[in-house]
């Protein structure tokens, strides 16, 4: 990811680096300068801005009065970045009022600018320095050491040393640098770096400076502060001047100190954000004397507080900025600047003050406005009234190549989707209903005579005013709802009345739609039997008994585009409805308290739980994955087979709609009419009839059971691809069980249930549209009486069915926990009945599995519930149409034959119906397991595509820059913090360290398993995501603590991954003799030809025919056979018993000669024949050097390597 500066606020003298005539910027803008690639690091100072290089260059701009941009010769004011010389590249840099500091990647401080008050730590008196100088002093005070943090305040400077000491120096103004004999004006400086020996028996990890104050965090989680009153808490400036030893600040495991001018802020573990201190000008309102309690609506991860404004960067990476927005300067009017404003929020010309933190939505890269989604903010630094961020543009998931999922509907689609069904709805319902009277309209001006031409059963006029009412009303409750393009006034506005309206809109849709049906019933019943409306041209008689009528081709047309249109518009206004929704809480910046990205899916704002088009397990920013579309595209080559079985299906239907037309026939002959030829005749055709229905309904059922097997396939395949796709850190925070039960039940509850209910649904709507059209030619009004209830059926089809997936999704979940809690157990088993937990393990699974039964009744219940009702609904149906059938035949409008083909047609009709309730309760379940197997199998990984780099030559340089680091599931931990190592080729380098300080992860980083999230892992110069993937892991080979093997043959073991099936060029494919050699040098050939079958012996599954020396070897040679030319050893021999692990240990000192070689282990031997022994503590290097030198400088190491640890040093597994 390309990271860039963004610069926003009071441009004067430079500082921004814009290079233009500009007082002010409102909105933050990409600061081109001349480095090349990423940038690691920024700082704002009082009126000069600092950038440092991914590549350790650093650069500078603005005021140069008192030499703070390091430039030679020296000019009052540099308006465009320029380079400071430094001989080593920089990790860091910081800004002070008028001075600067840079901390190199030797561990070094350099220092320029006013060195008047002793902020540069070079000595009494010390002029305006340019170019930079070393704090020499500074070495001299922490021998042995580095230094791995700097900070700067308004006149005084602060070094953290990588061991955990504080120093200080500078103008100590109000005790701010802790010694104990702070002044308030006048006198009192450290001229020279001084250790802060309050602090020294604390690990402090970060430091802060502010105007006049400064903090530190302890490794612990503990907060100190000291320097100005009003900035510590508990001391009251009335009966204190000063604090000149540090304090303890009540913040609970605190993870970051922010200082600033008129604000401190603290960050806890958790991400919430405090501030305190004596308040921000202009706001109104004094500042809390402590960290009381949160700032609401951000979980922040970075943060900065400037002299008067504050800054903070949440999990999402977007910037927060709060404090006063004014500033005394003149603005320069161009585009979107033009107030006389600071701008150092970076609101816009006219935001004035912000009281609460409050969204950066825009950044300006050239002519571009690129909205908050497109960016994420990385670090950021507030100045006096400017401020800088490092951001990087989001990747799109454009590397998913097994599925895509289809770009969003754009947000204009929504409201025209509205717009043309309300003008096609209103068009044919007008035209229909004005068109018949057209005649008479100009009476419509009289009531009287609006009443004499309607009449319920053959005028429309109603239908054409229920219309209009709808759609008004409609676009009435939307008003009360439309959210404005530009973000609201204010922090929080008055949220507009969505739940409301969303529910006026579900009750006016039903509403309208069962007023239609019951003019379609008052129509079929008593409606005149007129298709055409009468003609105007009749005479003066005719036309006036016709008065009003429109006949049936109009009523009917107005009474379904009514219909059809309201059914539109209604899910077109709750689309809507639900898009500006989430517009607003977007432009609001809403979050949910303690908000995490889901399992399966993506960083955006979860749902609302009403919000009916997003997910219920929220899978993204864009709203729903589109299940049904993937399951269509996968099904899609299966279009032959699918038409196929679809013809035998129309065949079918039409076979199963005959049969009551002859029988109806059958009667008439027997009974009505008698006739034997006739009676023959017509039961000949139902025979044959029947025997072709019947071998179209097995040509049906068999292609359709081809396709779900087909699917089936397609649907694991797929998803394990993905799945191996994934990146390591979702194996982090999912369990092995979820995933089994998605690759296994899931998919096949999926193929069974879709391919089979997608049969059923098929034959069902062939049939319902076949014996509809029947129904028609027999009797139209009692057909229009039947349909009548089918509107009614799916209404209660489609509330069941919403209520019945996201069930069903609860009992998939449930029954994915059980299965998990059972795998867990059956993998283990050993240490199950090693700890008598057969108990315990199968309450735990009883636990999942009673909760599993509780949701399976409530499914039971809800589904008793729904056949009942649909069960009455059709006995209800058949009542009526009997009663009204018989009135029918009794007047002698239909026959008796006629009226039990209608009764056989409708049973038809209502078996077709049933079954498609069935089917839609069948197919929400099927989609409610798709929802979760789509959603893995569409996941993008979070690791971006790797490059296509695959030089033939890999010598083996190994570096690792500033490197910051935490693991996704635990993204508030920080595991590396700014590590910085390098390997020469063919040199030996061992990791030792306490446990937990990052030693494994920095094994994790090189292999490309995880992304750091800041720095650079490079081998041979490049970033080893330039390289291509396979290629990098041919030729880096790891052998872990724990091997693992597979159930294959132990030659296969060993050359796992470098089989032909995995894409090696053939040169590279080893061969037997290749796969005896790495044996050999992995001291693994003599017992794998004792084995029964030598190198054809199975392994088992995990290796579990194999002891763990056995293993470990097998897993060496497996690394070996690849002949890498870096080696990585995470722990190797530490869970071996004593002969194994000489055994191995013989072989790994045969292995590292002529290699690239990163060890981490607690062997003493390993560890002293190594060429260098880094020391790894608090995710960062804090020593390094052979053995003996670091046993005589007797820091870190010399504490690990006690008298009485050889031949191990002290060892504690492993948490990485």
């Amino acid at each position: 990811m390309l990271r860039r500066v963004v610069v926003f606020g009071t441009g004067d003298s430079g500082r921004l680096g814009l290079g233009l005539p500009l007082a002010s910027i409102f909105f933050p803008r990409v600061l081109a300068g001349p480095w090349e690639g990423d940038v690691k690091a920024v700082a704002a100072g009082g009126a000069h801005s600092l950038v440092c290089a991914a590549d350790g260059s650093v650069y500078s701009c603005g005021l140069n009065d008192r030499g703070q941009l390091g430039h030679t010769p020296r000019s009052p004011q540099v308006p465009t970045p320029a380079e400071v010389l430094l001989p080593e590249p920089a990790t860091a840099v910081a800004a002070g009022h008028s001075h600067s500091l840079a901390l190199t990647e030797d561990g070094r401080v350099w220092a320029w600018g006013d060195g008047t008050r002793g902020a540069l730590g070079l000595g009494r008196d010390c002029p305006p320095v340019s170019p930079p100088r070393l704090v020499k002093h500074l070495q001299g005070e922490c021998a042995g050491t580095r230094v791995q943090g700097i900070a700067c305040g308004q006149h005084h400077s602060m070094a953290l040393s990588a061991s955990g000491e504080v120093f200080t120096w500078g103008a100590d103004a109000q005790g701010c640098l802790g010694h104990g004999g702070g002044w308030f004006s006048g006198g009192g400086t450290e001229w020279r770096p001084r250790v802060l020996r309050t602090l020294s028996t604390h690990d402090v990890r970060s430091v802060s400076a502010g105007y006049a104050h400064s903090g530190a965090v302890t490794a612990g989680g503990e907060a100190f502060l000291w320097g100005d009153p009003d900035f510590v808490p508990g001391v009251s400036r009335a009966r204190v001047s000063k604090v000149d030893t540090p304090r303890l600040v009540p913040l609970r495991h605190a993870a970051e100190l922010a200082c600033g001018g008129s604000l401190t802020l603290g960050r806890d573990g958790a991400g919430h954000l405090y501030s305190w201190g004596p308040g921000l000008p202009g706001l109104g309102r004094s500042g809390a004397s402590g960290p009381s309690r949160p700032l609401p609506g951000i979980h922040a991860v970075r943060m900065a507080s400037g002299w008067q404004h504050c800054a903070a960067i949440d999990h999402r990476g977007h910037l927060w900025t709060w404090g006063w927005g004014g500033s005394q300067g003149t603005a320069y009017s161009w585009q979107e600047e033009g107030a006389a404003d600071g701008g150092q929020l970076g609101h816009g010309p006219d935001c004035g003050d912000r009281e609460r933190p409050w969204p950066v939505e825009f950044v300006f890269d050239g002519g571009r406005r690129l909205s908050q989604h497109a960016w994420k903010a990385e670090a950021v630094s507030c100045g006096f009234n400017h401020t800088m961020a490092i951001v990087g543009a989001v990747p799109a998931p454009h590397w998913q190549e097994t599925l895509r999922t289809q770009p969003p509907p754009t947000a204009c689609l929504e409201p025209a989707a509205l717009w043309v069904s309300t003008l096609l709805k209103l068009t044919l319902v007008t035209f229909a209903g004005l068109w018949p009277i057209r005649d008479r309209l100009w009476h419509l001006k009289r009531y009287r005579s609006l009443v004499n031409l309607y009449t319920l059963p053959d005028s429309n006029l109603d239908v054409l005013a229920l219309a209009w009412l709808h759609t008004g009303v409609l676009l009435v409750l939307l008003a009360h709802i439309m959210t404005p393009q530009n973000p609201p006034r204010g922090y929080m506005r008055r949220s507009p009345p969505f739940t409301r309206v969303r529910l006026g809109i579900r009750v006016l849709g039903p509403l309208v739609q069962l007023l239609l049906l019951a003019k379609a019933v008052a129509v079929a019943v008593w409606g005149r039997e007129e298709v055409l409306p009468p003609d105007p041209e009749e005479s003066a008689a005719v036309a006036a008994a016709a008065a009003g009528r429109v006949g049936l081709l109009c009523m009917f047309a107005s009474i379904v585009g009514a219909l059809v249109g309201s059914f539109v518009e209604q899910a077109a206004a709750r689309s809507l409805a639900s898009s500006w929704r989430r517009r607003w809480r977007r432009r609001t910046g809403a979050t949910r308290s303690g908000a995490a990205a889901p399992l399966l899916g993506g960083d955006a704002l979860p749902p609302d739980d009403d919000d009916e088009n997003a997910s219920e397990s929220h899978k993204g920013a864009h709203g729903d994955t589109p299940t049904v579309s993937t399951l269509v595209r996968m099904a899609s080559s299966d279009t032959p087979i699918l038409a196929l079985a679809f013809a035998a299906g129309a065949a079918a239907a039409l076979g199963q709609a005959l049969i009551p037309y002859y029988t109806g026939r059958i009667i008439d002959a027997a009974s009505i009419d008698p006739d034997p030829a006739a009676l023959r005749r017509f039961t000949l055709r139902l025979l044959g009839v029947a025997g072709a229905c019947a071998a179209a309904t097995g040509l049906r059922g068999g292609l359709f059971t081809v396709a779900m097997t087909r699917l089936n396939v397609r649907l694991r395949a797929a998803l394990f691809a993905s799945l191996l796709a994934q990146e390591a850190g979702f194996y982090d925070g999912t369990r092995t069980g979820d995933i089994t039960s998605r690759l296994s039940a899931d998919t096949t509850t999926v193929s069974d249930q879709v391919c089979l209910n997608l049969n059923i649904m098929l034959r069902s709507l062939t049939q319902a549209a076949v014996v509809l059209a029947f129904m028609f030619d027999a009797s139209w009004r009692l057909t229009v009486v039947t349909f009548v209830m089918v509107p009614l059926v799916l209404a209660i089809c489609k509330v069941y069915g919403s209520y019945y997936r996201k069930l069903s999704k609860r009992v998939q979940s449930e029954l994915a926990e059980a299965n998990s809690v059972a795998e867990e157990a059956l993998s283990s088993m050993t240490t199950v009945k090693a700890h008598a937990a057969e108990d315990s393990t199968r309450a735990a699974y009883a636990a999942k599995l009673a909760r599993f039964y509780s949701l399976q009744l409530r499914e039971a219940a809800a589904y008793a519930l729904y056949m009942a009702t649909n069960t009455f609904l059709g006995a209800s149906v058949v009542a009526g149409v009997l009663f009204y059938g018989g009135r029918l035949v009794l007047a002698g409008s239909m026959s008796a034959g006629a009226l039990v083909s209608f009764m056989l047609y409708q049973q038809s009709l209502s078996g077709a119906f049933q079954a498609l309730g069935d089917v839609f309760s069948a197919l929400a379940a099927a989609v409610g397991a798709a929802d979760k197997v789509v959603e893995l199998m569409l996941r993008p990984p979070r690791v971006p595509p790797a490059g296509r780099a695959a030089p033939p030559r890999l010598a083996g340089r190994l570096a690792l820059r500033d490197v910051r680091f935490a693991y996704p599931a635990r993204p508030a931990h920080p595991v590396l913090t700014g590590l910085s190592l390098s390997v020469e080729p063919g040199e030996v380098v061992a990791l030792v360290g306490p446990s937990g300080g990052g030693k494994s992860s920095v094994v994790k980083l090189v292999e490309r398993l995880y992304l750091p999230s800041a720095g650079a892992v490079k081998l041979d110069g490049l970033d080893v995501g330039a390289y291509d993937a396979k290629w990098l892991k041919r030729r880096v080979a790891l052998v872990s603590q724990e091997p693992v093997l597979y159930a294959r043959s132990v030659a296969r073991n060993i050359a796992y991954g470098l089989e032909p099936e995995d894409d090696v060029p053939q040169e590279e494919v080893p061969t037997l003799a290749d796969i005896h050699a790495a044996a050999r040098l992995a001291n693994a050939h003599d017992f794998i030809l004792a084995l029964p079958d030598g190198y054809d012996t199975e392994c088992g599954d995990r290796g579990v025919q194999l002891s763990g020396g056995q293993k470990q070897r097998i897993a060496l040679a497996r690394a070996l056979v690849r002949k890498p030319a870096v080696l990585l050893l995470d722990e190797a021999t530490s869970a071996l018993d004593a002969d194994s692990e000489a055994l191995v240990q013989e072989a790994l000192d045969a292995t590292m000669r002529g290699r690239t070689v990163l060890v981490i282990a607690h062997r003493l031997s390993t560890v002293r024949n190594a060429d260098r022994i880094l020391v790894i503590q608090g995710g960062a290097v804090v020593e390094s050097g052979s053995h003996d030198a670091l046993l005589g400088a007797g820091g870190v190491y010399a504490a690990l390597v006690s008298p009485g640890a050889e031949p191990e040093l002290p060892h504690v597994p492993q948490v990485q």
